[in-house]
């Protein structure tokens, strides 16, 4: 199966090289991507800028609380939870019909951590539990079956192949592999 032809996998596209951090910068996973480059169709997803949040722009934290998480600027406390999950809702209906077979997102990301959870702060700026990122949690609520990892998780070469292969493994159950 060639990439041109393999199931299609969701990166965050910060891993993929493309400036879209909060600061302007990269989180480029070389290894993972040429791997799964070698056997998968890879769509770029940020939601944070396709959102139409600005790079660079001010560092975000998950708010509110663990069951009802908020997209909030840390220092100016403003909230871009409805902007940013208008903009999650419609993509998530683009890969039902595309359809997707798995996900890598950014660890730690207040929009993507889907592995590990990250902390959810109060407005007084409280710890009150941990949540998922609003895109990581949206997605694994839409789409159950389809493997997410992280490339913290994936730098490990056997948790690479064990995601590569329960994507492929999605794929052909779908009768696209």
């Amino acid at each position: 199966m060639s990439a041109a032809s393999g199931p299609l996998v969701a990166v965050s596209r910060c891993l993929l090289g493309e400036r879209v951090r909060y600061d302007g910068r990269h989180k480029l996973a070389f290894e993972i991507i040429s791997r799964l480059a070698r056997t998968c169709r890879l769509v770029g997803i940020c939601p944070e800028v396709e959102a139409g949040l600005p790079v660079p722009r001010e560092p975000a934290h998950v708010g509110g609380t663990p069951l009802r998480p908020r997209f909030v600027d840390n220092a100016s406390g403003r909230d871009h939870t409805f902007r940013v999950m208008g903009w999650v809702e419609q993509r998530l209906q683009r890969l039902e019909r595309e359809p997707v077979f798995g996900y890598v997102f950014k660890s730690g990301s207040p929009s993507c951590a889907a592995v590990t959870k990250v902390p959810v702060f109060t407005a007084a700026g409280c710890p009150v539990g941990r949540s998922f990122g609003l895109m990581a949690r949206a997605f694994r609520e839409r789409f159950p079956a389809v493997p997410v990892a992280d490339e913290r998780l994936l730098a490990d070469p056997v948790e690479l192949e064990r995601f590569l292969d329960a994507v492929l493994r999605l794929a052909r159950n779908k009768g696209e592999g």
